[in-house]
């Protein structure tokens, strides 16, 4: 009787270590291997080794695996990115003509980088970084020479702000101060003191007359 086969599973299960599988399973897989080595010790016929076999299989394959919990994963902070998703939508509203080639191209780099920061960021500081360098990308821009001399050629008015505009005789160019003229307010005054001693005049002059 050949009993190689039984033998060879008797050594496979032998190597199952308690720590992996569950006290049941492992139980039962004990008892199967005793009841097999039993088989090859005692008088044994084709019938009993087919049977310790046949047992002996069902215990492997019964085996349960002990689960192991797996810790929570640490959760991954959420990163504000409101601030910078705003900063975009600013920068895009400059536009190319109104600026030099330089500074526009600076812009530009400058808003593809902070798009590929809003995809990725994994920081807080990543944001904060990004929205640094797009602010200076902002704050480089510089006007090309049309709208420089536009801007030039433009005055500063306030609403509401008055100017008197004087001629320079030399250079002939005017400039403004942003008040009424000394000259227009005194002679204002002039002429609500003269209208006072009138009135003060005629008054003095009709009772007289009554009198």
């Amino acid at each position: 009787m050949d009993t190689t086969e039984l033998e060879k599973l008797i050594a496979q299960a032998k190597t199952y270590g308690k720590e992996d599988y569950t006290d049941t399973s492992y139980a039962v897989l004990q008892k199967a291997i005793r009841q097999a080595e039993t088989v090859l010790e005692d008088e044994k016929t084709e019938e009993t080794i087919a049977e310790a076999t046949i047992q002996l299989r069902k215990a492997i394959a019964g085996l349960g695996k002990i689960e192991i919990s797996k810790p929570d994963p640490t959760p991954v902070p959420e990163v504000d990115t409101t601030e910078l998703e705003k900063l975009i939508v600013q920068a895009k509203k400059y536009n190319k003509e109104t600026y030099t080639a330089g500074s526009y191209t600076a812009l530009q780099k400058a808003i593809s980088q902070a798009e590929a920061v809003l995809e990725n960021a994994e920081t807080a500081e990543e944001v904060r970084t990004s929205i640094t360098q797009l602010q200076k990308a902002i704050e480089g821009l510089d006007l090309n020479d049309s709208e420089s001399e536009l801007a030039e050629k433009q005055p500063t008015q306030l609403p509401g702000q008055l100017y008197d505009y004087e001629v320079d005789g030399e250079n002939d160019k005017s400039t403004h101060t942003g008040q009424l003229p000394n000259t227009a307010t005194q002679n204002y005054n002039w002429f609500i003191l003269g209208l006072l001693l009138v009135s003060v005049g005629s008054l003095i002059l009709i009772r007289r007359r009554k009198a």
